[in-house]
């Protein structure tokens, strides 16, 4: 990011805490607030020049029920029957004694907002089973606090790309103990127990609220170390795979491998567009090196003779499939037909001119399709001169969805746009030009819905998904090519189906999208009901 621009965005991001930061009315009236739930918070905190600054955050907690332990030396400016300590103590040692429901450990330095422990008692009192939270941050500086990093949901895969949760993160004491507790104050001994703690705790619950500071810039985890790190956590959860270095500083990328030798059948709709279909299946020929696939194309009432020509040279050369879906115009129905007249294990909806752009497209989608918590996988697509179109969809941005960072080039930022569009991630939902499903999942969702005849089809697949307890997941490393159309084949969508779509978003307009944050244009207590504005999307 220029400097003009982190200038911006700071002073945007100032904005945004004058108009979050609780008053002192606010404070008092959480400090008088029985909850049904209301535990005590154990902080661990090794040694350091700026031990008074955490303690302080603490003793001006809304929320009384704490306790800090610390390897730092008595201090008379922060006695507190709560605080004790423990001169030179390792992390293990300040573990044994904690009396908290839920441990955390922060560095000296790092302060906590004063209605961060209530609002964490808060989220625990509304949920059940809550073992392990985290919320949102930023970082202290001279020049205040800056840096604000946004968290989405807890998110399994983009967890293993990049340690997104940082701190603080509370976990319950009995889970802190079973996962093997942290073993040190470092970023790789944080990561990996974050790892370990989340795949013991039966809910991980983010509190979408900045609520802490850091006292000092995140630092990066070793790639040789965070590597192990992530090979040790796919042992645990029992899936075959290898970690290397991901596209962006500090980022990982889990290879999962291609079971067996599955078909995949590629479905294409095509209408009226010739030489964009011709050039299409050239190209999947030319770069694909995966050799088990077939391809079906699905025709929309197509009046071309050349494209009907070139249905018949692609049919005698048995390069494709081609069927003719009778009946009105229906996106929906035209891409079941394709999956019923397909025969492959995976099914890999492409739009008309989508053009692979690497060798190992579809090894790259496949290996997440497979996985059995994985409903739908999705890739990048960006435009011919490298722009995005599509690295996963956030949806409920103005009672619709929208694809973030839309028009942007693609390149590696270390930004908040690197997380998001190149990482392997959870998302919500993955536009319908570039997804595949295995083909259990496609049916054990009920096919496309053909109530969404135009748009939303896609969207709705993905978020049946959701409610059958799998996960979606974009990968960067699936990245295609959207090449211009000769012919733009229907008007944009009826009242009727974008009625249709609003339907099934409306959870989404009003909660937000849990794997893609609000920025500054909302409040980032989304899972409130206070009345927060809606969230801006960067691209949207």
């Amino acid at each position: 990011m220029r400097p003009s621009e982190r200038a911006a965005s700071d002073s945007r991001y100032a904005a945004f805490l004058q108009a979050h930061t609780p008053d002192a009315r606010t404070l008092k009236a959480q400090s008088e607030t029985r909850l049904d739930r209301m535990p005590v918070f154990t902080v661990l905190c090794p040694a350091g020049t700026k031990f008074s600054e955490t303690a302080a955050s603490l003793r001006a907690q809304s929320y009384p029920f704490w306790e800090l332990r610390t390897a730092a030396s008595p201090a008379p400016a922060a006695r507190d029957a709560r605080i004790t300590f423990l001169p030179g103590a390792d992390v293990p040692t300040l573990q044994k004694g904690a009396r908290g429901a839920y441990v955390c450990c922060v560095d000296a330095g790092d302060r906590f907002t004063p209605d961060a422990l209530f609002r964490f008692a808060e989220a625990i009192s509304r949920a059940q089973e809550v073992d392990a939270l985290y919320c949102d941050e930023d970082e202290n500086s001279p020049a205040g606090r800056i840096h604000p990093d946004f968290k989405p949901d807890y998110s399994p895969d983009t967890l293993l790309s990049i340690p997104y949760i940082g701190r603080p993160f509370f976990v319950e004491r009995g889970v802190f103990s079973r996962c093997g507790g942290l073993t040190g104050t470092d970023e790789a001994a944080r990561y990996d127990f974050t790892l370990r703690a989340c795949e013991t705790a039966r809910q991980v619950v983010h509190v979408p609220r900045v609520l802490f500071s850091r006292g000092a810039p995140r630092a990066a985890v070793d790639p040789g170390t965070g590597r192990q790190i992530v090979e040790r956590a796919l042992v645990r959860r029992r899936e075959r795979g290898m970690a290397v270095g991901g596209l962006i500083k500090g980022s990982f990328a889990v290879r999962y491998g291609v079971v067996g030798r599955p078909v995949i059948s590629v479905i294409i709709v095509s209408r009226n567009d010739p030489a964009a279909l011709r050039e299409q299946i050239a190209s999947i020929e030319a770069m694909c090196q995966y050799p088990h696939y077939e391809i079906v194309v699905a025709d929309d009432h197509s009046s071309d003779p050349q494209l009907l020509s070139c249905y018949d040279t692609l049919v005698r050369s048995g390069k494709a499939r081609v069927l003719f879906h009778g009946g009105p115009h229906n996106a929906a129905a035209l891409r079941n037909a394709g999956a019923r007249a397909s025969s492959g294990e995976a099914l890999l909806f492409l739009g008309l001119g989508v053009h692979p752009n690497a060798a190992d497209c579809f090894e790259q989608l496949l290996m997440q399709a497979q996985r059995a918590r994985v409903g739908a996988a999705g890739g990048k697509l960006v435009t011919p001169d490298g722009r995005i179109l599509h690295a996963g969809l956030a949806v409920g941005a103005n009672g619709l969805y929208g694809s973030p960072f839309r028009g942007e080039p693609d390149t590696a930022s270390p930004a908040e746009k690197g997380r998001y569009v190149n990482c392997i991630r959870n998302v919500s939902a993955l536009g319908g030009a570039c997804l595949m499903l295995s083909r259990d999942s496609f049916y054990g969702a009920g096919c496309f819905d053909p109530s969404f005849s135009e748009i939303g089809w896609d969207v709705e697949m993905c978020l049946s998904q959701l409610h059958r307890g799998k996960y979606n997941v974009y990968t960067p490393y699936a990245r295609f090519v959207q090449h211009p159309l000769r012919f733009r084949p229907h008007p944009p969508p009826a009242k009727k189906n974008l009625m249709r779509c609003r339907d099934v978003i409306r959870p989404f307009s009003v909660r937000g999208d849990p794997y893609f944050p609000a920025f500054y244009g909302g409040a980032s207590d989304r899972n409130e009901t206070e009345g927060a504005g809606k969230p801006r999307l960067f691209g949207l």
